[in-house]
């Protein structure tokens, strides 16, 4: 079974901007404003005629509610406005021919004429979008942006780059939360072993500093040293969602901790760990943010396969010598989970978890992976027997969970595969088995 991961709103999707982008009414985009590389608002002005009612101020209240659609609504633009001294006009986006009967009998029985009004659309009436649609030249088309806290991460193609400035200002200017705009400038992890992004600001502050709510669970961080992807959010919460109080959660990759913070917060006994120090110290300061009790989670600052080989063992050892109850099953068998969120090679990591001594231990690994979407699964299939040193078949495969997490680009997507560890056991290698396929070891990539 394969379920459908859920696409963002079109600002953090990646969908072209131009496609869903459509003008005000009567709006005529100006030619000045094409190809800018310097903000000019008024370069946006655009004055048009609408339908208008003068209205005696005293009967503006009686007579609104029936003709609110009949408004012209615009970003920071008020219908209503004061006329004279008795009468306020009510801008209106139809006509006469436009209107609905019901409509039309309000304007009979309060005896109204309608008139013509000239309004000036400008810059502050025009979303983000509709001013980036304006500005780059008709080839061309901007992709969405990300918000992390205050700021907005843009990963613009080479060809927009002259207008990286003019449309990190306009984006600072239509979204109040923002007060950082940034653009990618090279692949993540070219220039360092931990998955730092790469980036420049464009506009407003030099802050890098993030404080953020994700489904509840508060997370500071400081951008520019550690990873984080808010499109993974609703990923974040189906995972967790697996995890019941009493389970156990290794994992390998933690980062700041999107999977294990909330996972702490509701009753998991959390084991952590990140090669990036600086992820580490997030990672603890947000434990400590969000009132997880002491000893409840775990944090190491470690490669992975030392932290699997070495801790996570070692707490699989010490929970047989207990004599662990899962809580939540209420048997002689603990239940823990593995994310392993590197999915450019998170892939090489699982064989580390075979030389572990699982015994009365349920351990679901949660898998992700980047495939092209032609054959997800197969792909998907050929990885895990690559990463395990053994081939998966087809029966067993068919048992797992496959989880579109979200499109990454035109031919690649992001998967979750989530297995028990002890289905995998039985595909023991031998002489007459046939070989897993050789893939070649991914770049260090990330979602």
């Amino acid at each position: 079974m394969i379920n459908g991961g859920l696409l963002r709103v079109l600002r953090q999707s990646g969908g072209a901007l131009r496609m869903a982008t459509s003008l005000p009414p009567k709006y005529e985009p100006p030619a000045a404003t094409v190809g800018m590389v310097e903000l000019d608002r008024r370069a946006f002005d655009h004055v048009a005629r609408f339908p208008a009612l003068l209205v005696p101020s005293s009967n503006v209240g009686r007579v609104l509610p029936h003709l609110k659609s009949c408004l012209l609504k615009l970003p920071r633009f008020r219908p209503v406005a004061q006329h004279d001294a008795s009468r306020k006009a009510i801008v209106l986006c139809k006509s006469a021919e436009e209107m609905s009967e019901s409509e039309l009998g309000v304007l009979e029985r309060e005896q109204l004429q309608l008139t013509e009004k000239e309004v000036t659309i400008g810059y502050e009436n025009l979303t983000f979008q509709q001013v980036t649609s304006l500005i780059l030249p008709q080839q061309m088309s901007l992709s969405g942006f990300s918000q992390v806290g205050h700021i907005a991460h843009l990963n613009l193609k080479q060809e927009v780059l002259p207008f990286k400035h003019v449309l990190a200002q306009v984006l600072l200017d239509k979204v109040p939360t923002v007060r950082t705009v940034i653009n990618k400038t090279r692949e993540i992890g070219q220039d360092s072993t931990f998955r730092n992004l790469p980036f420049e600001v464009l506009a407003g502050e030099h802050d890098t500093m993030v404080q953020m709510v994700e489904h509840g669970t508060k997370f500071h961080f400081d951008f520019a040293h550690v990873y984080w992807n808010s499109r993974l959010g609703d990923e974040h919460r189906r995972l967790v969602g697996k995890m019941r109080p009493g389970h156990v959660v290794y994992d390998p990759f933690a980062g700041v901790g999107p999977f294990a913070v909330p996972a702490a917060n509701k009753g998991c006994r959390v084991l952590a760990n990140d090669l990036n120090p600086h992820s580490v110290h997030w990672l603890r300061h947000n434990l400590r943010l969000n009132r997880v009790p002491d000893g409840r989670a775990t944090v190491h600052n470690l490669d992975a396969r030392q932290f699997i080989l070495e801790h996570v063992a070692h707490d699989l050892t010490n929970n047989r010598r207990d004599g662990h109850e899962d809580e939540a099953a209420g048997c002689q068998q603990m239940t823990c989970h593995v994310p392993m969120n590197l999915p450019g090679s998170a892939h090489t990591f699982l064989e580390c978890l075979l030389q572990l001594d699982t015994t009365h231990v349920l351990m679901m690994v949660h898998l992700y992976c980047f495939v092209h979407k032609e054959g997800p699964l197969e792909a998907i299939r050929q990885l895990v027997s690559a990463g395990l040193g053994r081939p998966i078949d087809e029966s067993t495969f068919s048992q797992w969970e496959v989880h579109e997490v979200r499109n990454v680009s035109m031919s690649k997507n992001m998967y979750c595969v989530s297995f028990p560890l002890h289905s995998v056991r039985s595909c023991l290698p031998s002489a007459d088995s046939p070989q897993p396929p050789q893939v070649k070891k991914a770049k260090l990539d990330v979602c």
